[in-house]
């Protein structure tokens, strides 16, 4: 089975604000303030249906409750049927094969999703179900695998949605349904990092590719090398294949490409995740052993990303702690890494330093002053790729500090006031 194009699409549940469930709240604006007693039950109705058809089943009895819910708001609710089409497609195609059709699964969302009405409050809504498209087609869950047809969907996806700029970036980075074009690949990654305030795994992995674009621009060591790097990383995204992948990124990073030596982490770390069993003849101890192996051969050659991700493993362990003495520890140490790469104006960590201040962790930073850095270097970063794309790199240090972000003061200001403005929000909120 083919996997999701490098984490670009989560499951529905993570998506939140476009998904399958709250596309009826955001659409009938949460139903607050409602009064008349038939659409506070409409709108409790439909979302509750969208909240089934958010995971699939194996078992036939499961499969008909929901089956009997669609038929149930389809005969009530007409006027919504195009979002109810489109939910309980995704729930036939999340259902075992010999339960629903996923062909028809296909159809319906593909037939159903331009009847979505054009409001912008369904903005989010429309992107989710043409991202869902090129995913399905990347797959072939459904359809025949078309790639083409995938970057054409994530295209549509991204222009009405820019969480799903990612994946864009990543097709145009590996060539997934058009050519391989650095120069976008770096655009689209900028816009990730510059809206990735609250994604923000999105927007250090975006930040990363940033970092990857420019070295590998920069690195002497030959097409050859570059390109079995990019094509360890295109097999991951569309077959999965571990042994594959594992051959051409290691022989980059063999070669001494710090960006494979990175991804060859990554590779593992996502192995030891998503199969405690083991996988590529190793067990999730073994692989979590190879992911700091290969994050210390990047660190050694100085690969700013790869140092970042040492202070995130770090950072993962307040999760596990049972003490606070440990939670505290765990918190610090994170910070004495994240504390000298912010120095360096490596954005990521600008931004996670920035947190410790927001959420009160141990070692705090200087709140205000963070997070005008943060909003600064994200201005500058996403402003030079705009502008300048590759050509314009020497506008922008994405790692080394060497040179000063040239940027448009005012409108980087305006940038950290708006970014202020909602945090406040935020801590009034809560």
């Amino acid at each position: 089975m083919a996997m999701a194009l490098l984490m670009c699409l989560p499951s529905t549940a993570q998506f939140g604000h476009p998904g399958v469930q709250n596309a009826f709240y955001v659409y009938y604006g949460n139903g607050y303030g409602v009064k008349d007693k038939e659409t506070k039950t409409k709108i409790k109705e439909l979302v509750e249906f969208a909240r089934k058809c958010c995971w699939g089943t194996t078992k036939q009895k499961d499969f008909d409750k929901v089956k009997a819910a669609y038929d149930d708001v389809s005969k009530k609710y007409a006027s919504d049927q195009a979002l109810i089409e489109c939910a309980y497609g995704n729930y036939m195609m999340r259902c075992a094969a010999e339960l629903a059709s996923h062909e028809e699964a296909y159809r319906k969302v593909s037939e159903w999703m331009d009847k979505i009405p054009a409001d912008d409050k369904l903005r989010g809504t429309r992107g989710y179900y043409h991202a869902l498209l090129a995913h399905w087609n990347i797959n072939g869950d459904g359809t025949a695998q078309d790639l083409n047809k995938a970057f054409a969907e994530y295209e549509a996806a991204a222009a009405l949605d820019t969480v799903y700029a990612h994946a864009l970036a990543s097709c145009y980075y590996l060539g997934v349904g058009t050519e391989v074009n650095d120069d976008k690949a770096y655009r689209f990654y900028a816009d990730v990092f510059e809206h990735a305030v609250r994604q923000n795994r999105a927007g250090y992995d975006a930040y990363e590719r940033l970092v990857a674009i420019i070295l590998n621009k920069q690195s002497t060591l030959g097409a050859d090398v570059i390109d079995s790097y990019r094509q360890g990383l295109r097999n991951q995204a569309l077959n999965g294949d571990f042994a594959k992948s594992k051959e051409l990124l290691e022989r980059a990073a063999d070669a001494g490409l710090p960006a494979a030596m990175y991804e060859m982490a990554m590779l593992y770390e996502t192995n030891a995740e998503l199969n405690a069993k083991g996988i590529g003849g190793m067990d999730k101890k073994e692989a979590k052993e190879a992911h700091q192996a290969w994050l210390q051969k990047a660190i050694s050659a100085n690969y700013t990303p790869a140092e970042f991700m040492r202070g995130q493993d770090i950072l993962l362990k307040v999760n596990t702690a049972m003490l606070k003495p440990q939670v505290n520890k765990f918190f610090a140490d994170a910070y004495a890494v994240f504390e000298p790469l912010a120095n360096q104006e490596y954005g990521p960590a600008i931004m996670r330093v920035a947190e410790y201040d927001r959420n009160g962790w141990p070692k705090k930073s200087n709140l205000l002053g963070d997070i005008a850095k943060a909003a600064v270097s994200v201005a500058g970063a996403a402003g030079a790729a705009k502008s300048g794309g590759l050509k314009g790199l020497s506008n922008w240090s994405s790692r080394q500090g060497s040179e000063k972000v040239v940027t448009d003061e005012a409108a980087a200001k305006a940038r950290v006031d708006a970014f202020l403005q909602s945090l406040q929000k935020d801590a009034a909120a809560e």
